[in-house]
């Protein structure tokens, strides 16, 4: 590749860096202005490109009716996409919508899971939630809504987080 065909590609991806980034930003203001609309609008573009704060932030749109009807099921859509990216907010609201069956059947596997990589990450919230679930005797190990046998037997501190065992 000849030097000017590399220095227009580069040129040509660090534009569409800037033009993903203003999306996102100009989400951000339309959302502080108060045109919701406007701000799924901007970030349902770069949330679809992979964005993983602008998906979070269409979940949390949908799930508390901005801009939008409240949509659970969209909600769980969006924060599927950014919490696989890594994003512990996500995470964190994805296994309470789980937990609690909104958007999809009520699911304490995929509550526990979610929260535990949530935890990870320090998440104090999702922590939490975690050593809720064991004092309640719920957990990822059994069936749906079976107790954790040893539960309330003391805990351990690992990674940042407290396992209930």
């Amino acid at each position: 590749m000849s030097k000017n065909h590399f220095l227009l590609a580069f040129l040509c991806s660090f534009c569409f860096t800037l033009n993903a980034s203003a999306d996102y930003i100009d989400g951000q203001r339309a959302y502080a202005s108060g045109d919701y609309g406007a701000a799924i609008l901007e970030w349902t573009q770069v949330a679809q490109d992979g964005n993983a704060r602008a998906q979070y932030n269409l979940g949390w749109m949908h799930a508390n009716g901005r801009g939008t009807a409240q949509d659970y099921k969209q909600a769980i859509k969006w924060y599927t996409k950014s919490a696989e990216q890594g994003n512990f907010n996500a995470q964190y609201n994805l296994g309470n919508l789980y937990y609690s069956g909104r958007g999809a059947e009520q699911n304490n596997k995929l509550a526990f899971s979610w929260f535990m990589k949530a935890a990870e990450q320090g998440d104090a919230p999702a922590q939490y939630n975690i050593g809720k679930m064991y004092i309640i005797g719920i957990c990822s190990h059994f069936k749906h809504g079976a107790p954790c046998p040893g539960a309330l037997r003391g805990f351990l501190v690992t990674k940042k987080c407290i396992y209930f065992r």
